[in-house]
């Protein structure tokens, strides 16, 4: 590789990406990609070899920019921290420039909103959301990525984080007969056989009050839990952590 091009996981992107010296994500942009000031061209060195699959561009301006099998390569001036992937909404031709991307089912996408960021939805625009438990202490859980998956608890939780009435109104993204597990995805069943696709640890659901796509109004809804000696919480929602009170979120769910 270049030097001070390195390689990273970014679960926006679904897979490991090529980053710069900051950290920051490189793009690569199709023959015909139009371009503007907020992408800015990956400069090599006037020394510089190709390596690789690493090649060169002499530009119009002066400037010798690295290419990715033959694409020129970019950063985006809408990424502001490492980790971000944000190019990959403003425009189709420009990609991510990766090395290796992740198993994502069939009918599923990273949406992209501006009040919430990225966040897994059906290719209908429908966000996803998981069933996680909270447990009463000093923190947030209802901004963007200050719930961590926790796959023990996912998995503790699974598919009884939603009984028949919880049904009515939340509905599980429904796996194929065929689906097998790969990467951050697998598969449960629910008690009826429905197989239900899990991120993560987590069931996956869609919920009946988003009527078009982009929508998010299953997020941060909740249940308070009480074991008072007389109404007793099964065991099987708490997840790991013993405790009197607690609570049920559905949570976005985030890549």
């Amino acid at each position: 590789m270049p030097y001070g091009v390195s390689i990273q996981e970014n679960c926006v992107a679904n897979g490991q990406v090529f980053v710069d010296n900051r950290g920051m994500t490189l793009y690569v942009a199709a023959g015909d990609a139009k371009q503007s000031d907020q992408w800015t061209p990956l400069a090599a060195a006037q020394l510089a070899n190709p390596t690789g699959e690493w090649t060169l561009i002499n530009r119009d301006d002066g400037i010798k920019q690295w290419a990715y099998k033959g694409n020129p390569v970019y950063t985006y001036a809408g990424d502001y921290k490492p980790g971000d992937a944000n190019g990959t909404s403003v425009d189709k031709q420009h990609q991510v420039a990766e090395l290796v991307r992740y198993f994502m089912p069939p009918g599923v996408a990273v949406q992209h909103q501006i009040s919430r960021g990225p966040l897994l939805a059906t290719t209908d625009g429908l966000t996803l959301y998981r069933r996680d438990s909270h447990i009463f202490r000093s923190g947030g859980h209802s901004l963007g990525a200050s719930q961590p998956y926790r796959p023990a608890v996912g998995r503790s939780i699974a598919t009884k984080g939603c009984d028949a009435e919880c049904l009515k109104t939340w509905h599980p993204f429904v796996a194929p007969a065929d689906a097998q597990p790969s990467g951050y995805w697998s598969v449960m069943v629910r008690d009826d056989g429905t197989r239900q696709w899990a991120y993560q640890g987590f069931a996956m659901y869609t919920y009946g009050g988003d009527k078009k796509a982009g929508d998010n109004n299953g997020n941060d809804i909740f249940d308070i839990l009480v074991n008072d000696g007389v109404h007793q919480v099964a065991q099987a929602q708490v997840g790991p952590v013993q405790t009197d009170a607690f609570a049920l979120y559905w949570h976005n769910a985030e890549p």
